[in-house]
């Protein structure tokens, strides 16, 4: 987006996100950026449809501030118990895409 629409309109955007993240996540929840324009929450304690809907929640009132632009997401569960590192799963949630409609 910094390419197209300048970085004042990404750093705009970012801000968005963040302050969304802040008011409508769970106190438990964990936001963190990743990158430049990517984003990791991590969700404990919440089944994947659950945070399917979060997403789809997030993806709609992005959509609904930026229309010109997508927010798509990646998910991934991991049990408590899981052996997989923090690593193995970003690249996991890479290959999946979620953009707040079912398949």
């Amino acid at each position: 987006m910094n390419d197209t629409q300048g970085h004042l309109k990404g750093d705009e955007v970012l801000k968005y996100i963040g302050q969304y993240l802040l008011e409508n996540i769970r106190e438990t929840d964990i936001p963190c950026r990743y990158g430049g324009d990517e984003f990791c929450i991590i969700l404990p304690d919440c089944k994947l449809d659950s945070a399917f809907t979060i997403c789809g929640k997030l993806i709609a009132a992005f959509e609904q501030q930026y229309p010109e632009l997508h927010l798509s997401f990646g998910l991934i569960a991991a049990p408590p118990d899981s052996t997989v590192d923090a690593e193995e799963l970003i690249n996991r949630a890479d290959k999946k895409n979620v953009s707040g409609k079912r398949a």
